[in-house]
């Protein structure tokens, strides 16, 4: 996965193709809101991917800044927003 991200190894449309398969759920069969829809990947996906988040997170953890909440691992910024957003109505 390092050779792919250091350009060493390209990524091929295999790697990253799913196929999907529409599961009949109950109902209708003519609507598509019946069907659950499963996309079933290559298994080197989902490493692949988890590796690439990990290195633009360890990238950005040094450009964003520590008051920025959204998109951080382990932080819930809905949570965290509305906290500041009532902590700021009570000091006006």
């Amino acid at each position: 996965m390092k050779g792919v991200f250091e350009n060493k190894i390209s990524i091929t449309e295999y790697d990253i193709r799913g196929n999907v398969f529409a599961i009949f759920k109950k109902g209708d069969k003519n609507f598509e809101s019946n069907y659950r829809f499963i996309n079933a990947l290559n298994s080197l996906y989902k490493p692949l991917m988890k590796y690439f988040n990990k290195c633009v997170r360890d990238w950005c953890s040094n450009i964003i800044s520590d008051n920025q909440f959204a998109g951080k691992q382990g932080y819930d910024g809905a949570l965290d927003i509305g906290i500041t957003n009532r902590i700021l109505q009570e000091m006006r």
